[in-house]
């Protein structure tokens, strides 16, 4: 079994993996969204435009010429030096192989070479084997948070691991920013939320962090955040915005 680069010919494979992990992984998912989903995270050319870009790595395990598994993650936070791992599959033929692991480790090497401290990934959290496995890997519970799912809501576990030669452990805390106004305010980088383009962090006036001010956005670096009712933010500066558009990084 070896890991290497995803290439823009590889996009059906990684497709059909995706669909038939998701398939045997959630019986309690319609086969009709699922491919929906797929077609709205992967469709229409965009799954071989990320792979060419240089934002989002993917890698693949390749076993006896074939593809088995993939994994898809980037560099979401440079505050935190943070990388995800977006998705992990690995084909239900193949499961329990160690293909998992060995994707999640070269994984780890790039984003390293790449600036990351900390890497996270999200489970469903009816998805026990994705749980188990993250645990298994050295990752560690630190949060939940919703997805809707087919107009239903649905709990995500968020993990994160320090594991790798050499990391150093990221020092937590708040920092002191100026926003636009010229206002002194304090960042609290404990308590960020995932965007879709890097992390949003509360800010207050005070650092007993009891006043708020508003949300700063990591990706620009500015405090024009726009939260609505249903707690969806949205940077109007970089149009980093707080929507999940996928759910479970992890079918194993």
């Amino acid at each position: 079994m070896d890991v290497r680069q995803a290439t823009p010919e590889d996009a059906s494979e990684i497709k059909d993996i995706a669909r038939a992990s998701l398939l045997a992984s959630y019986d309690f998912l319609d086969e009709d969204m699922i491919d929906r989903a797929i077609g709205t995270w992967y469709g229409q050319g965009k799954l071989e435009e990320m792979i060419e870009g240089d934002e989002v790595m993917f890698l693949v395990a390749t076993k006896d010429g074939d593809i088995v598994g993939y994994a898809e993650s980037e560099m979401v936070d440079r505050h935190r030096l943070l990388g995800e791992i977006r998705w992990l599959h690995v084909h239900p033929d193949h499961r329990d192989e160690g293909i998992g692991a060995a994707l999640i480790d070269r994984v780890e090497e790039v984003l390293v070479d790449r600036g990351a401290e900390v890497f996270r990934a999200v489970a469903l959290e009816r998805n026990e084997d994705g749980i188990d496995f993250f645990k298994d890997q050295g990752f560690v519970r630190v949060g939940v948070r919703s997805v809707e799912i087919d107009e239903e809501t649905y709990t995500e576990i968020e993990f994160e691991s320090k594991r790798g030669g050499g990391i150093q452990e990221v020092e937590p805390g708040l920092e002191s920013a100026t926003t636009e106004d010229g206002e002194t305010v304090f960042v609290d980088f404990d308590a960020g939320l995932h965007g879709s383009r890097s992390e949003f962090y509360p800010a207050y006036l005070d650092r007993g962090f009891q006043n708020r001010y508003g949300w700063f956005c990591s990706n620009c670096e500015t405090f024009d955040v726009a939260m609505d009712a249903m707690d969806r933010m949205e940077c109007n500066n970089c149009r980093n915005a707080r929507k999940p558009t996928r759910w479970d990084a992890a079918y194993l």
